[in-house]
């Protein structure tokens, strides 16, 4: 359901395999409402690798959904100050969180993680937390359709990979970033005895 508008992906700058490049005029990628983009319960995170291209203008939209154009949730890029900023938008402005001048570096890969925990907002840069807000607004259901790289009238320039959305509070404190692709394949190992065992000790070489 993902329609791709003007978006090229390459080997020559990625994070992991590809990467998509958004040119800044008029690349973005955008999807139908679902109920999987509500985030009114208050739980969820959005984190993705991003290389901003150093120049650009002047806030650059890299998540955007709206019911209208008084209610609508959006996290944008700022290469002059090269900070990210969470704003929701209730008829005014509910929730404004942006992160300090000079988070993320231009030209080069950066992970971000916007992550709501109930009246917690937070904005990690490459695992580093750089600003914390507690607020009881929350964003409401969204009606329209989703963007990524733009709000259908902004765009994003720059490289953006392993873009993911997460119905979970997936970090809260500092950590490290990813090092590998997130993945919907989880490994199992399974141990089987003929005999009860309490535990077990695997070698690997």
């Amino acid at each position: 359901t993902v329609t791709n508008n003007n978006v090229t992906f390459t080997n020559a700058i990625y994070k992991w395999v590809d990467s998509a490049y958004f040119n800044g005029t008029n690349a973005d990628l955008t999807i139908p409402d679902n109920g999987d983009f509500d985030f009114s319960g208050g739980i969820w995170t959005i984190d993705f690798w991003i290389y901003p291209q150093s120049s650009g203008p002047s806030e650059e939209p890299i998540f955007y959904q709206k019911t209208d154009g008084t209610n609508f949730l959006s996290i944008r890029y700022t290469y002059v100050t090269r900070s990210i900023t969470l704003r929701i938008q209730a008829t005014t402005e509910v929730v404004n969180v942006t992160s300090p001048m000079h988070s993320l570096t231009n030209d080069a890969w950066n992970h971000v993680a916007i992550v709501e925990n109930g009246n917690n907002y937070y904005i990690f840069v490459n695992g580093i937390l750089k600003v914390t807000v507690s607020d009881t607004d929350r964003p409401a259901n969204y009606t329209e359709t989703v963007y990524i790289g733009s709000d259908s009238s902004a765009y994003f320039k720059g490289y953006l990979d392993d873009f993911q959305i997460s119905n979970s509070a997936r970090w809260t404190s500092a950590f490290t970033p990813p090092v590998a692709p997130f993945s919907s394949i989880v490994p199992y190992v399974y141990l089987g005895s003929t005999r009860p065992i309490q535990g077990a000790k695997f070698y690997v070489k």
